[in-house]
């Protein structure tokens, strides 16, 4: 049986027409369920005495949470060229990445 699967190449923002790339972006974003992250962000629980004070049930949603904002932010380092990768590197949320711009 044959598989489709389709190869996606994210567009590059040089820092020309952003609104054309930033529409390409939430369309993709949208299409993997990760464009709710880039939009409100979320809040990450560094301490761990309330991480492990968590439900199962809570403590397996946030980790999923956090692959799939890493996801996000990696397609958005990815989809940047290298001067403005530089401009947003230190962003450690897709949220943050994506307001800097």
């Amino acid at each position: 049986m044959a598989t489709n699967t389709i190869q996606l190449q994210l567009p590059k923002l040089n820092g020309n027409f952003f609104d054309n790339w930033s529409t390409q972006l939430k369309v993709f974003y949208r299409s993997q369920d990760l464009w709710n992250l880039v939009e409100n962000d979320y809040t990450e629980v560094a301490n761990p005495i309330v991480f492990e004070a968590l439900r199962k049930e809570e403590k397996d949603l946030l980790v999923e949470t956090q692959k799939k904002d890493q996801n996000a932010l990696y397609a958005i380092f990815q989809a940047v060229e290298d001067t403005i990768f530089e401009k947003i590197s230190s962003a450690k949320t897709a949220k943050k990445a994506w307001d800097i711009f």
